[in-house]
């Protein structure tokens, strides 16, 4: 590093020496030079060409790197030592200020201002009556086609109070092609109906109940006798009421005798004289000629020609195809095991009569 910048130094050093001696040697525009020499006596030549240096081109400048410093390290604030407590001795109370009388105010007179002259109404100039040329009459305008119409929004009104049912028109009836009539299909043999066997239900069995116990009586154990309470009587606490001061005496400084006010009388009123107003000026309007007015009379109407509509297109329907037939195979007889015989019942040995009939009341 230290190489480096002397080496810089010298030659900048050496660049120096040179433009000086180069300055020294040139002279300068303005003086001339005589020579000494037989030929050229007394001769004066003309002056030497203007001089121009090349420019100086210094080498970029060496950087020079330098080890940074380590960090300082954090200042710790002091703790401060604690506050001082400052007692003050506490000040005696201030005696009350005696309330201060004001004096009674000083009447202002002031004197009152004349009253101003009436001012003579100024007569106003007669109005000047203005002509206007009438105006030839406009022509017909062209119907003039208006804008759509702004829509107003307007608050909703309250509901209405609901309308009587209206009764509706009666149903339009629907016509529907009536379907091909079906093939009649072959009567089905019902299969044989299956008797059904009840089985007799066996007697009902009676249901005893065991009977309850008789109840048990239940006794009230009696409650102790209430146990009295005795409360000591408290002694009675005398109550003694501190006497109050006498009262302090408040004496007031009469007022001083009220200053009379002496109004001074107003002068008497002046008399207000009005003078008459001129009598209007007739206008006269020269009378404007009518108008007449024409109206445009409208064009035929256009006629409209619709176009008749096509004849309508016929819809062919391709027919049903004929109902497949579905064949059962018909299912084998249901044998039946043969019931046992009826059981012989024995002969009833006596017979008693059957007791009469109820007589019951014809529905």
């Amino acid at each position: 590093m230290r190489i480096l910048s002397v080496f810089r130094e010298a030659l900048l050093c050496l660049y120096v020496s040179l433009l000086f001696a180069a300055t020294f040697c040139y002279g300068d525009v303005k003086t001339k030079e005589v020579v000494d020499h037989p030929l050229f006596f007394g001769k004066e030549f003309p002056p030497l060409p203007p001089k121009v240096y090349p420019p100086i081109s210094l080498p970029p400048p060496v950087p020079i790197y330098e080890k940074p410093l380590p960090p300082l390290p954090p200042l710790s604030p002091k703790p401060l030592p604690p506050p001082i407590p400052i007692y003050k001795k506490p000040l005696p109370p201030l005696p009350p200020l005696p309330p201060k009388s004001l004096p009674p105010p000083i009447p202002i007179y002031k004197k009152p201002l004349p009253p101003l002259p009436p001012l003579p109404p100024k007569p106003l100039p007669p109005p000047i009556p203005i002509y206007k040329k009438p105006l030839p009459p406009l022509p017909p305008l062209p119907p003039k086609s208006l804008p759509p119409p702004i829509p107003i929004y307007k608050k909703p009104l309250p509901p209405l109070p609901p309308l009587p049912p209206k009764p509706l028109p009666p149903p339009i009836p629907i016509y529907k092609k009536p379907l091909p009539p079906l093939p009649p299909l072959p009567p089905k043999p019902l299969p044989p109906p299956i008797p059904i066997y009840k089985k007799p239900l066996p007697p009902p069995i009676p249901i005893y109940k065991k009977p309850l116990p008789p109840p048990i009586p239940k006794f009230k154990k009696p409650l102790p006798p209430p146990i009295p309470i005795y409360k000591k009587p408290l002694p009675p606490i005398p109550k003694f009421k501190k006497p109050l001061p006498p009262p302090i005496p408040i004496y007031k400084k009469p007022l001083p005798p009220p200053i009379p006010i002496f109004k001074k009388p107003l002068p008497p009123p002046i008399p207000i004289f009005k003078k008459p107003l001129p009598p209007p000026i007739p206008i006269y309007k020269k009378p404007l000629p009518p108008i007449p007015k024409f109206k445009k009379p409208l064009p035929p109407p256009i006629p409209i020609y619709k176009k008749p509509l096509p004849p309508p297109i016929p819809i062919f329907k391709k027919p049903l195809p004929p109902p497949i037939p579905i064949f059962k195979k018909p299912k084998p007889p249901i044998f039946y095991k043969p019931l046992p015989p009826f059981p012989k019942i024995p002969p009833f040995h006596h017979k008693k009569p059957f007791p009469p009939l109820p007589k019951f009341p014809p529905n």
